[in-house]
């Protein structure tokens, strides 16, 4: 695509959000905010999917991007589920509904998806050609990603970055762990066997770029760095960048009594993500081994 005249945004509020507005604005890229209570701001439109209000924002824009989604963080309780459900496939399921019914619908739409579709634990390596997995976040990202399938029936370009842990310092899970880290009592959680599949913040804004600006990304990606590392060598080498111990663990019990099942299906998760498309396509990685990606993103 050349250059986009103007891109719609959802969940501009949030961590990926934020990143990818400045991005923006760097670039002079005009770009509309798609929120999701009442306003009258330039710039922005509003939209609520469970209340079917939609203000705009559609309409003649370029590129549409589908970051809005409730926090998978916390306890789970039923309605937590409900939230974080609905939030992304009802959510979704309005969007291209206005999509469909525009006279002008974006050329692109871009998804923030989750690598939470391969399930908990598998043993091999997961592609993007690997079936689903099982479990509540599971079905969850395949309801999510189906709901957008029709766009594609349509003619219509779309990318699904399945995202994995992304680290920020501004937010996300590594936000949460530099406090514990830096007093010296990190560690690894439960045995630290389970493999996290991670990415950089920075490298996420670069692929939404490029999914926008380059018409030969089309369909899923994992959105994953390509060295996969243990939860320990991660709580090894983050203590070693802020050169401090890292000696304590954090037993299985506890995260899954305070958490329950969001643990299991988060921190103790067990998935190898190759991001295999990425790789085919040659995508340049601004990040894609932990230690520098980690000195880089705490030397800012």
């Amino acid at each position: 695509m050349s250059d986009p005249k103007l891109i719609a945004i959802t969940g501009a509020s949030g961590l990926i959000g934020k990143a990818l507005t400045k991005k923006f604005r760097s670039e002079k890229q005009t770009f509309l905010k798609l929120v999701r209570h009442p306003t009258s701001k330039e710039g922005e439109r509003f939209w609520n999917y469970s209340e079917k209000v939609f203000d705009g924002g559609v309409d003649d824009c370029d590129a549409l991007v589908h970051l809005a989604g409730e926090t998978v963080d916390g306890h789970w309780s039923s309605f937590k589920k409900r939230l974080i459900y609905e939030s992304r496939v009802q959510s979704t399921k309005f969007l291209v509904e206005k999509i469909l019914s525009s006279p002008s619908p974006p050329k692109v739409v871009v998804f923030a998806s989750a690598i939470g579709f391969y399930g908990q634990k598998r043993a091999d390596w997961v592609t993007e050609e690997s079936p689903p997995g099982s479990g509540f976040l599971a079905d969850v990202v395949e309801d999510w990603e189906q709901a957008s399938e029709i766009l594609e029936e349509q003619g219509i370009r779309v990318v699904r970055l399945r995202l994995g842990v992304v680290l920020a310092k501004e937010g996300g899970a590594l936000h949460k762990m530099l406090p514990v880290f830096r007093f010296g009592l990190g560690g690894a959680i439960g045995n630290g066997e389970q493999r996290m599949s991670w990415i950089t913040l920075s490298d996420v804004v670069h692929m939404i770029w490029q999914s926008i600006h380059s018409d030969s990304w089309q369909g899923n990606y994992n959105a994953v760095a390509p060295e996969v590392v243990s939860n320990l060598k991660f709580s090894r080498i983050l203590a070693k960048v802020l050169k401090r111990p890292a000696i304590l663990k954090v037993p299985k019990f506890m995260m899954e009594t305070v958490y329950g099942e969001m643990a299991d299906s988060t921190v103790l998760s067990d998935l190898a993500v190759q991001p295999k498309r990425l790789m085919e396509m040659n995508y340049p990685f601004k990040h894609p081994e932990l230690q520098p990606a980690l000195e880089a993103i705490l030397s800012k």
